[in-house]
């Protein structure tokens, strides 16, 4: 429906409105490759959108898993010193997931939010730095955050934790009863899951990989 409304306007509308709306678009469907192209395109257009920048972040880092080409985005973000919060803790999550974990804990703890979801990319920050203890015990504390605000929130940590380390090897190299001990317990979906991009976004990648659903370590 959005599409076909989209598209009665489309003449009408500037050419980095048609790329945002695009990237919307296949963000709600679900399709993290076409969000990841159309998210560029964006940013190309509009290079000092900040919004533009998060979602090439989210759509091509995390969503395609094309670190290589996101982290060139991440640092430059840096470099800027911008003061969005949104945007400074993807960037450090690509930075992260793209091999400079120092170069994450580093942005993050400079911002000194108590925000849970900063406090989860740290995590990851630190997971990714091999200190695998602090890692968990960050994503515990950002759960405890998170479920007082909903219990979504927590759901969808518990999967992202499950992802990466996966994605960082640590599944295959880490002592599995101690994994599982400090890691998120699995935790229901919500009934909705299937119409939140957020999820969606997962749900893709655990498929491309032949990963289980929903996501989780045990």
């Amino acid at each position: 429906m959005l599409a076909r409304a989209f598209d009665r306007v489309r003449e009408y509308t500037h050419e980095a409105r048609i790329a945002f709306l695009e990237y919307q678009i296949a963000t709600l469907s679900g399709d993290n490759a076409r969000a990841a192209d159309k998210a560029l395109a964006w940013l190309e257009l509009e290079p000092r959108n900040q919004h533009a920048c998060s979602a090439a972040l989210i759509a091509l880092g995390i969503g395609e898993e094309r670190w290589a080409e996101a982290v060139s985005i991440a640092y430059r973000i840096v470099d800027e010193k911008t003061d969005d919060l949104v945007v400074l803790n993807n960037a450090a999550y690509v930075l992260a997931m793209s091999g400079a974990p120092e170069a994450a804990v580093e942005v993050l703890e400079s911002i000194r939010a108590d925000d849970f979801i900063i406090k989860a990319t740290l995590g990851l920050a630190y997971l990714a730095s091999n200190q695998i203890d602090k890692g968990m015990k960050l994503y515990r504390m950002a759960a405890q955050d998170a479920e007082k605000v909903s219990d979504d929130s927590r759901s969808l940590m518990t999967c992202y934790q499950a992802l990466v380390v996966r994605q960082l090897g640590i599944l295959n190299t880490a002592d599995m009863e101690m994994l599982s001990a400090l890691s998120l317990p699995a935790v229901a979906l919500p009934e909705d899951w299937e119409d939140r991009p957020e999820f969606l976004r997962l749900y893709n990648i655990a498929q491309r990989h032949g990963y289980g659903w929903p996501l989780s370590i045990d």
